[in-house]
């Protein structure tokens, strides 16, 4: 019994002795300052939102001048003078018309709402209406708020939008919607590879197969591929160059192709990645 009392009060020393050596060895935390002796006229200074350029710096997408919505009409194919075919995409400018101007010095926010096409009035809520009477334009099928860094990018309002705002030769960046798949399965979602279709598996072959293990993790990790609803995503393709544009017919003549069915409204704006070659 002795003995066990003289075991524990050595471990019990070395304890006390261990402990006395880390409390020397630490350091005094640097004390914190209230925010009362924060000047209210330095706050902004001090948060994200007061550097414009830092926020310039972190959104690439925002551009020099505004974007515009234009109308998916369908893809054909487009010849050079030396007889070259382009896949190409024709897109429709219906009424483009810049109907907003916001100007926030504060946050360093510079916006221009864009309108598309034509709405019957009839369709309209009073609200709305009154809202498109104050801004002194006919009610638009469809709105957009672009941002541009500088307010000497913006647009005057109720200023027209034609094709040619877009020269031939340069490149844009379209967003739009992917068409809806509604609810597919794992090989069209994720493209899984099909099962053997030999040695009696029949009714498994477009399964996806295990999840996991039974016992470890015995669980099923979250995000992993499983079948549910595809599509009708927002998607963005880059570097679209323009092969043509014609403000008679209100159409400008993108290459490759886009997102989206037939007479989806997409947004354009000017490429943000510019690639050397």
């Amino acid at each position: 019994m002795s003995f066990i009392n003289i075991e524990s009060r050595r471990l019990f020393s070395n304890a006390i002795i261990l402990k006395s050596q880390v409390v020397k060895n630490t350091y005094s935390a640097p004390k914190l300052v209230a925010l009362a002796t924060v000047a209210p006229k330095n706050f902004k200074k001090l948060s994200l939102m007061g550097d414009s350029q830092n926020i310039l710096d972190r959104r690439i997408s925002i551009t020099k001048r505004p974007g515009v919505l234009a109308r998916k009409l369908g893809m054909t194919g487009f010849y050079t003078e030396d007889g070259r075919r382009y896949q190409c995409t024709v897109l429709e400018f219906n009424n483009v018309e810049v109907i907003k101007k916001t100007i926030d010095e504060d946050r360093k926010l510079y916006t221009n709402t864009i309108g598309f096409g034509w709405k019957d009035p009839s369709n309209v809520r009073k609200t709305q209406l009154g809202i498109y009477a104050s801004l002194e334009t006919s009610p638009k099928l469809k709105t957009a708020e672009f941002r541009v860094r500088t307010k000497e990018g913006l647009l005057p309002t109720n200023s027209l939008i034609k094709p040619s705002y877009f020269k031939v030769g340069k490149f844009v960046d379209a967003i739009s919607t992917i068409k809806g798949k509604g609810f597919q399965g794992v090989i069209k979602r994720w493209h899984f590879k099909m099962q053997p279709q030999s040695h009696g598996n029949t009714k498994t072959v477009r399964h996806r197969g295990a999840f996991g293990g039974n016992t470890e993790p015995a669980r099923v990790f979250p995000g992993t591929k499983m079948a549910g609803r595809y599509g009708h995503e927002s998607n963005t393709t880059y570097n679209l160059e323009v092969l043509e544009v014609d403000d008679a017919l209100n159409v400008l003549v993108v290459k490759g192709s886009l997102s989206g069915p037939k007479g989806t409204i997409l947004r354009l704006r000017d490429s943000i990645k510019i690639y050397k070659k």
